[in-house]
């Protein structure tokens, strides 16, 4: 499924790339998984996995929302073959970093990581996550779905507005 957000930004986002109860050990773990998943998908190139994890290591993506904890890992476009987000629904929060603030925690209880192509989309689409996810009730909804086509039909109207 291809949809289109208001700046224009073509996103593929497929129940395939949608976990529920996701259960990993621990950030990096959860952050390989996903990462695999999209390369086994063919929406990310093999070296999206290493770059992803590094980048990690560097530039944490753990934020802390009134409602919950969210992460929202990314990398370089040059290790994507395809413009995508997979969301992870953690059956059991983890501890990423914090955004910005290395050494601070955030238990992580949604994971929302992009495959994005072009560069200079990225910030956008993170402006357009940041602002929606800001708004009360929009977290809660997404990590409550009950299933993957309900949470894939609740993000696709988050981004729509």
């Amino acid at each position: 499924m291809i949809f289109q957000d208001d700046n224009s930004l073509d996103m593929h986002i497929d129940p395939k790339y949608i976990f529920m109860d996701f259960e990993a050990e621990n950030d990096m773990d959860a952050i390989k998984k996903m990462a695999a998943n999209l390369n086994k998908e063919g929406v990310v190139k093999e070296s999206f996995i290493s770059a992803i994890l590094e980048r990690e290591k560097n530039f944490c993506t753990g934020l802390q929302f009134d409602e919950a904890g969210i992460a929202i890992p990314h990398t370089d476009t040059q290790h994507v073959n395809l413009p995508a987000v997979s969301i992870a629904v953690l059956k059991n929060p983890l501890s990423f970093q914090e955004m910005g603030t290395p050494g601070t925690k955030v238990n992580v209880e949604i994971i929302f990581m992009l495959a994005i192509k072009a560069a200079h989309s990225q910030v956008e689409f993170l402006q357009t996550l940041m602002t929606e996810f800001q708004k009360n009730g929009v977290l809660t909804s997404l990590i409550q779905s009950e299933s993957k086509n309900e949470l894939l039909n609740k993000f696709k109207i988050l981004l729509r507005k």
